[in-house]
């Protein structure tokens, strides 16, 4: 059986959501979104890592589950990551000299994490946009000389008489 290894995994998971009166998708859905891991969910049921991850990818129900927990943990990242600068803000207020700036160094790390993680679970929302446009020179050229080669050319050359000059 195909599903029996997969399942191993996902009965405990089911066990613990019945502990909270919640589904198993439901469950693993708060479990991500209050910014815990797929790895500490494996280390509060005793297994990988990989053996959680795949369980919760192989069901369609369990899959959508964690991919919405990610985007509600990317959104409560974000909003921590906020609560740490003004949090810095006020310390600076009452703290000076080489200790506020190692809290600031270790704050803005703490920022740029959760900035990091947020990114990584919600690419749509928080995800670093970049637009690469590569434009070849060398080919605009060349579709240019072909279009040339597609026109007609238009004898520009005056006929004599044609022109006067003001004496």
């Amino acid at each position: 059986m195909a599903g029996k290894p997969f399942r191993s995994v996902i009965k405990p998971i089911e066990a613990l959501a019945e502990a909270d009166e919640l589904s198993g998708p439901d469950f693993v859905r708060q479990w991500i979104a209050n910014g815990d891991t797929v790895s500490g969910l494996a280390a509060r049921l005793g297994v990988s890592r990989q053996q959680v991850s795949t369980a919760l990818n192989k069901f369609p129900e369990y899959q959508s589950a964690l991919e919405q927990g990610r985007r509600e943990a990317a959104d409560a990242l974000v909003e921590e990551s906020k609560d740490l600068i003004d949090a810095v803000a006020l310390e600076a207020r009452t703290h000076e000299g080489a200790r506020f700036s190692d809290i600031v160094r270790s704050v803005e790390m703490q920022a740029n994490q959760r900035r990091f993680m947020a990114g990584a679970y919600n690419q749509d929302r928080y995800g670093n946009k970049h637009n690469n446009v590569t434009i070849n020179v060398g080919d605009l050229h060349l579709e240019a000389l072909r279009k040339m080669r597609d026109v007609t050319p238009v004898d520009v050359t005056p006929t004599p008489g044609v022109l006067s000059h003001d004496e």
